[in-house]
């Protein structure tokens, strides 16, 4: 089986390494991309274990189990990446992946935060949804979690 990253390679050579030892994840790129099939293959404690402790919050665990279970992945792009070597303390890494909640597509465009210290961790990101297609309606739930209608929350203008 190809790999969910969208990398080309099979998953036993690709992601699946990193999602059964986490310090496999050579890169902050490497780190991202198995995060992103952890999305796709709905592995809950891989995401939970690479999101830097000082960035998790238990209250908000319920949420990522919720996405886990209402969102179909559809594709990953990498679009830029800033540090992030083997050897750098920091990286970003810019991307889009495409997805489908409740019978809505949405891109997912972020520019995400890592930091390498016993092993890479995802910190943050700086994210924005937008419809992946014009037939999208704007009363669309948000695909953010917020509970307000995309056009009041991601996809307003301005």
């Amino acid at each position: 089986m190809l790999c969910p990253c969208d990398s080309g390679q099979p998953y036993d050579q690709c992601c699946q390494p990193i999602h059964l030892k986490p310090a496999h994840a050579r890169t902050a790129e490497a780190l991202m991309r198995s995060r992103y099939s952890a999305f796709v293959l709905n592995l809950e404690d891989y995401l939970w274990a690479t999101l830097h402790p000082s960035s998790r919050i238990e209250a908000e665990r319920p949420a990522l189990h919720d996405t886990l279970e209402t969102t179909r992945w559809l594709g990953l792009s990498v679009l830029d990446r800033k540090e992030g070597g083997p050897d750098d303390a920091e990286g970003w890494v810019l991307f889009e992946a495409q997805f489908e909640t409740q019978g809505h597509t949405f891109v997912h465009r972020e520019n995400s935060h890592f930091v390498r210290e016993d092993r890479w961790y995802f910190t943050a990101g700086n994210a924005h949804y937008h419809p992946a297609s014009a037939k999208t309606k704007p009363n669309a739930p948000c695909p953010c979690g917020s509970g307000k209608k995309y056009k009041k929350c991601c996809g307003r203008q301005g």
